[in-house]
């Protein structure tokens, strides 16, 4: 009784629907399958799902409604099989423009979801019009695509051959074609996995607020501190708890070890797969020299008391210069105070020394000049006075002259009284 039961529901519903329908019946499940998988599945398997809906169901729904007869049994022009495919995805491409126009008007938003949502919808409405309008028609006039024909040929070619080897070798081959095209279809939607890496760097904010890795501040001074962000981008394909240590360091440069340390600050945050943490991290440096080495070092789940870069996951360093407050102030105004002190006492000094030693040698020489022309003129007219006038007087006018010359160029220095 049961077989009985079992036959007549498979014989009233399998067979119809795969006579009169079988690519609508396919189509309809298809659609069912891939909004149903793009919905849920994430990535490029959320792709794979979403392009048949997209570029080619709802189109092929729409043809089949529109021409539910065969090409022979109408006068109509009626796209074959192959034809109707083709128009299934020019069809499909433009309803995509009117789907994206109506979601826009009706205040749903045009994101993938809603998108391959009413394409699917359309799609199945389609399917359901097509079938329905097949039924209506005789059975010779109908187009469907008969799949359990092509079924049983299939079944025909692989098991009723007389000999086993030929049955075998025909399994084989068709599981190796199923095979062929299950692994196809795997490495196009599946993309092939990466290393799992964290990626680590140091940024600084730019003057229009942008965050860019360049232009670190190098010279520090204590109390005024100086900002700096860290990128930290997860891609260990799992949430990650992340630590960062920030330390300023003293560096003995024959040995490159490590003569003092200063940790400045210690941030930890959970990151899941594909995002990315920038903690802002303010450096006020408690040490003071040149060539100190600002570290900054990456863990996960836990740091260690001393931080180093052989125990961290990622490690960045910086060289800086630190001062204390105020040192450079104070050190350039008084090189600059006591050079012009220099400057405005010892040039009035020479200039005033040298001016005076001109006039004491100017005026001594003139005041001699003075006296020698004078004594010489006394003598010669008392010696010669009578008998050699002329002599006297020329030699006396002579003298007289240098003098007068003696005394013109005194008087350019100290006018005469």
């Amino acid at each position: 009784m049961d077989y009985d039961v079992v036959s007549v529901v498979s014989r009233r519903f399998s067979r119809p629907m795969l006579e009169l329908s079988g690519d609508v019946g396919l189509g309809l499940f298809c659609t069912v399958v891939a909004v149903g998988g793009s919905l849920i599945a994430t990535g490029s398997l959320r792709t794979a799902f979403g392009l048949p809906v997209v570029f080619f169901l709802p189109g092929y729904a729409t043809v089949s409604a529109l021409f539910p007869e065969s090409v022979s049994r109408t006068e109509r022009d009626v796209p074959p099989a192959a034809r109707r495919a083709a128009l299934g995805f020019g069809v499909s491409v433009a309803l995509l423009p009117l789907v994206g126009l109506l979601l826009a008007v009706s205040g749903v938003g045009i994101v993938p979801s809603s998108v391959v949502g009413t394409l699917g919808g359309l799609a199945v409405v389609g399917f359901l019009i097509a079938g329905w309008r097949r039924r209506q028609l005789p059975s010779g006039e109908r187009f469907h695509v008969p799949l359990h024909r092509h079924a049983r040929r299939l079944h025909g070619w692989i098991f009723h051959q007389r000999r086993v080897r030929d049955r075998v070798l025909n399994a084989a081959f068709v599981v190796a074609v199923l095979l062929a095209v299950a692994t196809l279809g795997y490495g196009l939607v599946v993309p092939a996995e990466s290393a799992s890496y964290s990626e680590y760097s140091l940024l600084t904010e730019s003057e229009s607020g942008e965050l860019v890795a360049g232009g670190y501040p190098t010279d520090l001074v204590q109390g005024e501190p100086e900002q700096f962000v860290m990128a930290v981008e997860n891609h260990e394909r799992e949430r990650v708890q992340y630590v960062v240590v920030a330390e300023l360091q003293r560096i003995d440069p024959s040995t490159d070890a490590v003569t003092e340390r200063a940790e400045l600050q210690r941030l930890s945050q959970g990151v899941g797969d594909g995002e990315t943490w920038r903690p802002r991290l303010s450096v006020d440096p408690p040490l003071t020299g040149e060539n100190l080495r600002l570290a900054f070092f990456l863990y996960t789940d836990d740091a260690p008391e001393d931080p180093n870069s052989a125990s961290a996951e990622e490690h960045l360093f910086l060289w800086v210069n630190s001062t204390a407050p105020g040192t450079v102030n104070s050190t350039a105004p008084e090189a600059t105070d006591s050079t012009t002190g220099s400057t405005d006492g010892s040039a009035p000094e020479t200039a005033n020394s040298t001016t005076g030693a001109t006039n004491s040698t100017t005026t001594e020489d003139a005041n001699s000049t003075t006296g020698t022309a004078n004594g010489t003129t006394g003598a010669t007219n008392s010696s010669v006075s009578g008998s050699t006038n002329s002599t006297a007087t020329g030699t006396a006018n002579s003298t007289a002259s240098q003098t007068e010359s003696q005394n013109g160029s005194a008087t350019a220095v100290r006018p005469p009284a």
